[in-house]
């Protein structure tokens, strides 16, 4: 439940005490009452990871029956959703938006607009996850960043992020039988290829391959 309310969100240190967290050691803690009192959330901040858990006060004891999506009773759900409604609070007031969570592809958009000083373009409201980086000599794109489902590519994961590149086609051939390339998602297979951005291949092979879609653009072709 935490894992989807902070998703792609990330924490900001700096506004967590002025929240209403505390600090014990490395953990920042926070706590409300809700309901009437009945219930208490408790928030566990410590690096990066958030853990959360809810109390029932009249037993003093976790009250797990949230955490079982199976349980869709009016009482059970209320419990829920004002919980919720707690976490969205607190990634509101204290955790800065991120479009992409994978440190592979902030990394790529931090290298693109340092090497060429290029922005993502955001063309589709319909798919808000995916930016493409364009050629400013002759307006053509050289690469596109998206969030996809996992079964597309069928990798066992919900949602993975990708990078489309134009590379030559002897050279697609070659990098489809390593870990990490697929064919190209939505895009020409023939000069297209999409790679994965979970680590599975180097970010310094990944810039080279950006560089050298970009150079081909760049030309023309």
């Amino acid at each position: 439940m935490e894992e989807e309310v902070f998703k792609k969100s990330k924490v900001n240190y700096n506004k967590l005490l002025d929240y209403g967290f505390i600090k014990d050691n490395s953990n920042y803690i926070y706590s409300i009452n809700f309901m009437n009192n009945t219930f208490k959330a408790i928030i566990t901040i410590n690096n990066d990871i958030i853990n959360g858990k809810v109390i029932d006060l009249n037993t003093n004891e976790e009250y797990l029956a949230l955490r079982v999506k199976s349980n869709n009773g009016s009482y059970v759900n209320d419990v829920r959703n004002n919980y919720i409604n707690i976490l969205n609070d607190i990634k509101d007031n204290c955790f800065d938006y991120y479009i992409y969570i994978s440190k592979q592809a902030n990394d790529i958009i931090k290298y693109v607009n340092n090497k060429y000083n290029d922005s993502l373009e955001f063309l589709w409201d319909k798919y808000p996850s995916f930016g493409i980086l364009r050629n400013k000599h002759n307006n053509k794109w050289y690469a596109l960043l998206g969030s996809i489902y996992g079964s597309t590519l069928n990798i066992d994961k919900e949602e993975i992020e990708i990078i489309n590149l134009k590379l030559d086609k002897d050279l697609i051939k070659e990098l489809l039988k390593k870990d990490g390339y697929y064919e190209a998602y939505h895009m020409n297979k023939k000069y297209w290829i999409t790679i994965v951005l979970d680590n599975s291949v180097n970010i310094s092979d990944i810039y080279k391959y950006i560089d050298y879609s970009y150079s081909i653009i760049d030309k023309g072709e």
